[in-house]
């Protein structure tokens, strides 16, 4: 087996493209790639969020029952309850 170099490409108009032809495709190629939307422009990140620390709690089992009832009326989770009512005790509604 021989080793031979790698074939050059060949240009557009040895493709078998003769002059208009491939200058269309080059005209319709550029037009496509400047009809493109711009790139929009970066984004500012947020910050990020303060990690919370799950915190243990334990409450009466009638405590418990109103608590639930009220977050089940509010459409919160037991945890969504307890973290809205702690935030407007201390004012960071």
């Amino acid at each position: 087996m021989a080793i031979v170099p790698k074939p050059k490409k060949e240009p557009a108009d040895a493709r078998g493209m003769q002059g208009d032809a491939a200058l269309h495709v080059e005209q319709a190629a550029a037009a496509f790639i400047g009809g493109a939307l711009p790139t929009p422009a970066p984004v500012a990140v947020a910050a990020k969020k303060a990690k919370k620390e799950p915190v243990l709690l334990r409450f009466d089992d009638e405590t418990l029952r109103k608590i639930d009832l009220d977050a089940r009326r509010l459409g919160l989770s037991r945890a969504a309850w307890v973290r809205m009512v702690v935030a407007e005790r201390l004012g960071e509604e």
